[in-house]
């Protein structure tokens, strides 16, 4: 897991919509931002070579990069697909595995419009073409503090549901809202998965804890220098650096300071 700086991203939208959320990456943006990563020296690499310390060095000019999907949406596989293909770049994506339900239900509250998720088939054409599929539970609910068997539904039974549509397990997982505490830790690594993805907790670097992994959002204002501070891991380091100084001054528990989307 060295030297590898874990990206997320969440929506990938045509360039004739627009949306409020800073999450949400135009189209033609998404393909700005790939043809940066690899015209600065970058390597995206897959979760093989993430999970295997040091099995491949980034190039002379820059380092190597995960690309990481969160919630499943339908755009991935129409906007965002189709250029990581042209590129040949691998991509993870962690499922909302209740395939009864394909939009995004949990957002809705929150005034976001709803939108589609991928189907089952969308899924199975992007399984084997530079594509991997982790879990982000089964119905996106945040995880400390459910009950046992809400757990193993949300933890297990995603597991399940996403190995019955790909023909593989998953091996990783991504915590809603990075909510996530020890308890949940053990839940996973008891269900068979090898390592965790957060966003706003975790360690610097990965292999200090495979059950909570850093990411960097990117944002759709990601341009230039400011998407070079991501693929570095200097904008990384600065949140990383913060959530340290909240947590040792005790300004706020540390799930309060993972909240955000």
């Amino acid at each position: 897991m060295r030297h590898i700086q874990p990206l997320v991203y969440h929506r990938v939208c045509p360039d004739s919509e627009s949306f409020s959320s800073t999450y949400v990456v135009r189209q033609s943006d998404f393909r700005r931002q790939m043809e940066y990563l690899l015209s600065h020296g970058y390597r995206a690499v897959g979760l093989d070579d993430f999970l295997v310390p040091g099995s491949r060095n980034g190039t002379a000019t820059g380092g190597r990069v995960l690309i990481t999907f969160d919630d499943g949406y339908e755009d991935n596989y129409t906007y965002a697909f189709p250029i990581l293909r042209e590129y040949n770049i691998p991509a993870l994506i962690f499922l909302v595995a209740d395939f009864s339900r394909r939009t995004n239900w949990w957002d809705v509250p929150l005034g976001t419009p709803e939108v589609p998720l991928l189907t089952p088939d969308q899924i199975v054409r992007m399984a084997g073409q530079g594509v991997e599929f982790g879990s982000h539970t089964l119905t996106h609910r945040s995880l400390p503090g459910l009950d046992d068997g809400q757990m193993h539904a949300e933890v297990a039974g995603s597991r399940t549901m996403i190995h019955q549509v790909t023909g593989v397990a998953p091996r990783s997982f991504s915590y809603p809202y990075s909510h996530v505490d020890q308890r949940t830790k053990d839940a996973l690594r008891n269900a068979g998965y090898v390592c965790a993805f957060a966003v706003n907790g975790g360690p610097y670097r990965p292999a200090q804890d495979p059950w909570e992994i850093r990411r960097v959002n990117v944002t759709a204002d990601a341009h230039g220098l400011r998407f070079g501070a991501k693929l570095s891991g200097a904008e990384k380091l600065g949140l990383w650096a913060w959530w340290r100084i909240r947590n040792a001054t005790g300004r706020g528990t540390p799930l309060e300071i993972r909240r955000g989307f």
